[in-house]
């Protein structure tokens, strides 16, 4: 099934070739805050995409982008952590001294908690080690409705 809001990780950018193909099947775009933190929010790769908002995470959000959240969004957020590190992610309380590798991990799932947050119907990554490998793509979807798709599945999926 062809969904109808796809929320892009950064590692997919840039996205020429897919702005065409979403374009005929009408398929919403969108990046969250994180890919403006990561790449600067004045890229041109990210032009004209809509901008969901990212949980507020202390240490991590810029000021005045992360959105304060229900204890419920915070429960799930560490879920998301969880899978993505393959239950190795340091609990709250312990997170002063993250490395570069756990830095993107809890980037990563600021971003798809966001896209779970906002209700959209498919996440496109190329980090297949954070969301797909290993069971963890299988988990994701399960936490979050939602559809995990690599760039190249999702290519071919709007291709056929």
């Amino acid at each position: 099934m062809i969904p109808r809001s796809t929320t892009l990780d950064t590692n997919v950018l840039p996205i020429d070739d897919l702005r065409s193909l979403a374009a005929r099947f009408c398929i919403d775009l969108a990046i969250t805050t994180v890919t403006d933190t990561e790449i600067g929010a004045d890229d041109p790769r990210a032009r004209d995409l809509l901008r969901l908002s990212e949980p507020l995470v202390l240490g991590e959000s810029p000021l005045g982008v992360g959105v304060m959240a229900p204890e419920e969004r915070g429960q799930r957020f560490d879920r998301i952590l969880a899978i993505i590190s393959n239950e190795s992610f340091p609990r709250r309380g312990y997170r002063s001294n993250l490395t570069d590798g756990q830095r993107r991990q809890l980037r990563d799932a600021i971003a798809f908690e966001a896209h779970i947050a906002s209700g959209r119907d498919a996440f496109v990554t190329k980090d297949e080690k954070a969301f797909v490998n290993e069971g963890r793509r299988a988990k994701l979807q399960t936490l979050g409705q939602t559809q995990v798709l690599t760039r190249a599945e999702f290519m071919t999926l709007l291709s056929s």
